[in-house]
């Protein structure tokens, strides 16, 4: 069976204020249920169910047992969407009893996998279910408070769940939005047992890459339009814990990759959206943007400037003082961006973005039928064809003689082809793709320095406005250290610029 649900975390003050709210009350129908569970959930030593995005638990209500396998179905990027598998057990251990699905036994049975499972961590949870009728779908509320335990740690739990038990999807994300209106949420992107499993292997929250996209051979411009924006979002959430953490840098990165690549697609299919979500989406993405990019531009300037200069100017006083107020200055960003998941900006634009996922209303209604009705290859060819005769234009046979501020604009160019590329890549041959992907991001690195030393011009005054007025004169020497170290990076970096761009235009188009 299919199970969709969205996942709230509240502090237990607010989650008691939404379960008190006259929005669920307005919309309860029956008495509301209470139950005590307590579930053990259960993966290999190398933690293959966990690999494989998948759980499995023995879960006990009221003295009766039932073992639950989850594997997820990538269909959506807000809500968590997994085929849910129960069946009801007298055991403790998990069985192939009563599984007919064979993705599921395929699952349990390659590389001894039963056999080998164990438990991994438990978890206790006093829940209350209150079903609820929403533009005429039924919706199960869950207010979950308790406890995961794994050895001598715990974490405790406190949030909800909204599952779609029968009608329309997008009624799920309506009623998530107007239950955000009434209290403000923050969306959980993880489940208990990915929590479960942090919690037992002690591993700080890693950064995550986009997954790669797989469009399918006869997709059209609407289908590959929906994919693409779910597997951005994917990614963004994907981030929020390591964010949040702090200690993976790749965190914010990977996050702000995502947003500039969701900023990519609606630049692609700006025709085809509706006059309004083009508004929201493009207004949304860009304050994420401004919200996140600080806290990278401090961690590359620390990381591949300010840090590697050190040891070459032999403990310098001013410098040493530079990087001081710098991390200072990147924990304050760090703060702002964390601030910015939990704003209820950030889940309504989730929320919103999801529903019309769901519900398709970000698509222009009628002008645009014809060109997101097309094979999306044919869409992709044009997209592709634009950006590679912009770049291509711009940057001319002398590109490696440009000024500073026109390289910096060709990066731009070979960054908005290169997103496209990978959006569509699927659609075509891999080699060629992977030719002309290299190349653009050879393009990208070669002129990075240019970039990074264009943001740290902006990050270099602000330190020097935090600076005592009696260390000017140092401030000012450091300064200088600074902008020569750099110099020197841009100067290699454009060493090899000539042949790189050389080889990008001898390059065939593979579309």
């Amino acid at each position: 069976m299919d199970e969709i649900e969205i996942k709230i975390a509240l502090p237990e003050r607010q989650l008691k204020r939404l379960r008190e709210s006259a929005a669920v009350a307005s919309a309860q129908i029956g008495p509301a249920r209470r139950q005590l569970m307590r579930s053990v959930y259960f993966d290999t030593p190398d933690r293959d169910l966990a690999k494989a995005g998948a759980a499995l638990r023995i879960r006990e209500i009221d003295g009766l047992r039932v073992q639950t396998l989850k594997l997820p179905l990538a269909e959506s990027a807000v809500a968590q969407v997994f085929d849910e598998i129960e069946v009801p057990v007298e055991s403790e251990v998990p069985s192939l009893d009563g599984i007919a699905d064979n993705r599921a036994r395929r699952l349990l049975t390659r590389r001894s996998t039963l056999r080998r499972l164990a438990p991994v961590f438990t978890t206790e949870i006093e829940r209350e279910l209150v079903d609820v009728r929403f533009s005429g779908s039924d919706i199960e509320l869950a207010f979950d408070r308790g406890v995961i335990r794994a050895a001598r740690r715990r974490m405790k739990v406190s949030e909800a769940e909204f599952e779609l038990k029968s009608g329309s999807r997008g009624h799920l994300f309506e009623l998530a939005l107007a239950l955000h209106k009434a209290v403000p949420l923050r969306l959980e992107p993880r489940t208990k047992a990915e929590r479960g499993h942090g919690l037992s292997d002690k591993a700080p929250p890693a950064a995550e890459r986009a997954a790669s996209i797989e469009l399918e051979k006869g997709a059209t411009a609407r289908a590959a339009f929906a994919a693409i924006a779910r597997n951005g979002l994917m990614q963004m959430r994907a981030n929020e814990v390591a964010l949040r953490d702090g200690r993976d840098q790749e965190g914010v990165h990977q996050m702000r990759v995502a947003v500039r690549r969701l900023r990519a697609l609606v630049s692609c299919y700006r025709d085809q959206l509706a006059a309004d979500a083009r508004g929201y989406l493009s207004a949304g993405l860009r304050w994420l943007q401004q919200q996140l990019g600080p806290a990278r531009d401090w961690d590359v300037f620390l990381g591949e400037t300010l840090l590697p200069m050190g040891p070459h100017v032999g403990g310098d006083a001013a410098l040493a003082a530079m990087v001081e107020e710098a991390e200072a200055l990147r924990k304050a960003s760090y703060r702002a961006a964390r601030a910015a998941l939990a704003d209820p900006r950030y889940t309504e634009f989730l929320l919103t973005f999801g529903l019309w996922l769901e519900n398709g209303a970000w698509a222009e209604s009628e002008s645009a039928a014809g060109a997101l009705d097309r094979p999306a290859k044919l869409f992709a060819a044009e997209i592709l064809s634009r950006r590679h005769r912009a770049l291509r234009k711009f940057g001319g046979k002398r590109a490696h003689a440009m000024p500073e501020s026109d390289l910096h604009r060709l990066r731009i160019l070979a960054k908005k082809l290169r997103y496209a590329v990978e959006f569509y890549r699927s659609l075509y041959p891999p080699k060629p793709v992977r030719r002309f992907l290299d190349s653009l991001i050879g393009i990208q690195d070669c002129l990075g320095a240019i970039n990074d030393a264009a943001v740290s011009r902006g990050l270099l005054h602000q330190i020097e406005e935090r600076l005592a007025p009696e260390s000017a004169s140092d401030a000012a020497r450091a300064v200088g250290l600074v902008l020569g170290w750099q110099a020197a990076r841009i100067r290699d970096d454009l060493e090899g610029f000539r042949a790189i761009w050389r080889r990008h235009r001898a390059l065939d188009r593979f579309w």
